[in-house]
Formats: C-alpha cells, sequence, structure tokens
C-alpha cells in the first residue's frame, strides 16, 4: 500500500527502535503476546513517553485475559483498537483506515 513497514522479532527490540526513531512512526501494529516483552508491557512503555510522538497502536490478539470491552481497562484506554485472529489483509487495512479517518475528522472539527 506505499508505506514504510518495519518488522521486529519481539518488543524489546521494536522499543528500542521506537525510542530513537518516533518521529517516523505513525502506527503500530503489535501481538498481545510476544516474547522477551509482551504487548501490553511494550505499549505501557511506548505511552510512558511522553516527550516523544506518539503513533496509533493496534493490537493483534488471538485470545486474551483481558475484557477488550471494559473501558476501564488500561490497555483498551492506551491502545486505538484491536484486530482479532484470525484476520486478513483487508481487516488490517479497513482498521487502519478507520484510525487515521477519525484523526482526520477530529482536526477538521
Amino acid at each position: 500500500f506505499g508505506h514504510n513497514v518495519k518488522s521486529f522479532e519481539n518488543g524489546k527490540v521494536a522499543l528500542d527502535y521506537y525510542l530513537n526513531n518516533s518521529e517516523k512512526i505513525d502506527l503500530i501494529i503489535s501481538d498481545m503476546k510476544m516474547a522477551v516483552m509482551d504487548g501490553p508491557t511494550f505499549l505501557k512503555e511506548v505511552r510512558s513517553c511522553h516527550g516523544l510522538s506518539q503513533p496509533k497502536v493496534i493490537f493483534i490478539t488471538g485470545g486474551i485475559n483481558v475484557d477488550l470491552n471494559d473501558k476501564d481497562n488500561e490497555i483498551v484506554k492506551l491502545s486505538d483498537g484491536f484486530i482479532y485472529k484470525p484476520f486478513t489483509e483487508d481487516s488490517i487495512w479497513k482498521k487502519i483506515n478507520e484510525l487515521f479517518d477519525q484523526e482526520v475528522e477530529k482536526k477538521a472539527a
């Protein structure tokens, strides 16, 4: 789709990249369960970097012990959405478009 995409083997490596390149990142798509640093820990670390650019964050999940409908849940509050496994390329693209269309609408208001 014409986007520059980076892939990382675990959350710690992804966090290190983010800390040094935050201004280049508009969106992070992360699995909830990862080796070395899981998705929720990774997200909390990103959101704690108040001086750095804050990208949108979508989680991919296949069944976790988090009630994603609970608006008081910290992970639900900190993230920008969830995509459930199994997923298709179209479902990912739809979610991305929804997120960035909402951002454009907020700026126009």
